[in-house]
Protein backbone atom coordinates (compact mmCIF):
# COMPACT_ATOMS: atom_id res chain seq x y z
CA UNK A 1 0.00 0.00 0.00
CA UNK A 2 1.26 3.20 -0.76
CA UNK A 3 2.14 5.58 1.94
CA UNK A 4 2.55 9.33 1.52
CA UNK A 5 4.03 11.70 3.32
CA UNK A 6 4.43 15.39 4.49
CA UNK A 7 6.83 17.37 5.57
CA UNK A 8 6.40 21.19 6.54
CA UNK A 9 9.46 23.99 6.11
CA UNK A 10 8.93 27.58 7.03
CA UNK A 11 11.90 30.21 6.77
CA UNK A 12 11.37 33.66 8.24
CA UNK A 13 13.64 35.78 6.05
CA UNK A 14 13.58 39.83 6.23
CA UNK A 15 10.17 39.82 8.34
CA UNK A 16 8.93 37.71 5.28
CA UNK A 17 7.44 34.45 6.44
CA UNK A 18 8.31 31.71 3.18
CA UNK A 19 6.56 27.88 3.41
CA UNK A 20 7.05 24.62 1.63
CA UNK A 21 5.16 21.45 1.75
CA UNK A 22 6.98 18.75 -0.12
CA UNK A 23 4.71 15.43 -0.27
CA UNK A 24 6.67 12.57 -0.67
CA UNK A 25 4.83 9.13 -2.01
CA UNK A 26 6.58 5.69 -1.37
CA UNK A 27 4.36 3.40 -3.88
CA UNK A 28 4.74 -0.45 -2.92
CA UNK A 29 5.73 -1.83 -5.83
CA UNK A 30 6.51 -5.56 -5.60
CA UNK A 31 9.86 -6.26 -8.12
CA UNK A 32 9.05 -8.43 -10.87
CA UNK A 33 12.61 -9.76 -10.99
CA UNK A 34 14.52 -10.62 -7.61
CA UNK A 35 18.15 -9.27 -9.38
CA UNK A 36 16.41 -6.06 -10.19
CA UNK A 37 15.35 -5.98 -6.14
CA UNK A 38 18.47 -4.55 -5.06
CA UNK A 39 18.96 -2.15 -7.68
CA UNK A 40 15.38 -0.67 -7.47
CA UNK A 41 15.65 0.08 -3.70
CA UNK A 42 18.37 2.53 -4.67
CA UNK A 43 16.93 4.71 -7.37
CA UNK A 44 16.18 8.10 -6.90
CA UNK A 45 12.91 8.97 -6.11
CA UNK A 46 10.57 11.82 -7.58
CA UNK A 47 9.17 14.71 -5.68
CA UNK A 48 6.86 18.23 -6.46
CA UNK A 49 8.04 20.87 -4.30
CA UNK A 50 5.71 24.19 -4.72
CA UNK A 51 7.89 27.21 -3.84
CA UNK A 52 6.53 30.78 -3.45
CA UNK A 53 7.28 33.14 -6.53
CA UNK A 54 10.18 34.65 -5.05
CA UNK A 55 11.94 31.75 -4.17
CA UNK A 56 11.46 29.97 -7.77
CA UNK A 57 12.79 32.89 -8.74
CA UNK A 58 15.88 32.70 -7.10
CA UNK A 59 16.64 29.03 -7.73
CA UNK A 60 16.10 29.76 -11.61
CA UNK A 61 18.59 32.52 -10.82
CA UNK A 62 20.89 30.59 -9.64
CA UNK A 63 20.71 27.44 -11.82
CA UNK A 64 21.48 29.92 -14.53
CA UNK A 65 24.81 31.39 -12.61
CA UNK A 66 25.98 28.20 -12.05
CA UNK A 67 24.88 26.58 -15.38
CA UNK A 68 23.02 24.01 -13.86
CA UNK A 69 19.30 22.78 -13.68
CA UNK A 70 16.89 24.23 -11.32
CA UNK A 71 16.45 20.46 -9.96
CA UNK A 72 20.30 20.43 -9.62
CA UNK A 73 20.36 23.61 -7.07
CA UNK A 74 17.15 22.07 -5.20
CA UNK A 75 18.80 18.70 -4.84
CA UNK A 76 22.29 20.69 -4.16
CA UNK A 77 20.26 22.44 -1.41
CA UNK A 78 18.28 19.59 0.30
CA UNK A 79 21.54 17.55 0.58
CA UNK A 80 22.74 20.39 2.62
CA UNK A 81 20.06 20.86 4.53
CA UNK A 82 19.74 17.03 5.64
CA UNK A 83 23.41 16.88 6.74
CA UNK A 84 23.15 20.10 8.56
CA UNK A 85 20.17 19.58 10.15
CA UNK A 86 21.08 15.14 10.58
CA UNK A 87 24.55 15.38 10.71
CA UNK A 88 24.20 13.84 14.28
CA UNK A 89 21.19 10.81 13.55
CA UNK A 90 22.62 7.68 12.86
CA UNK A 91 22.92 7.17 9.21
CA UNK A 92 20.78 4.13 8.30
CA UNK A 93 22.67 1.57 5.75
CA UNK A 94 21.27 -0.85 2.99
Amino acid sequence: MPSLREHHRCIDRKNVLTCITVMHLDADMPATNPSRAKQDARKPTRITVTLPPDSYDTVVHMAKSKRVSTSWVVRDAVSKYVETEFSTAPKTST
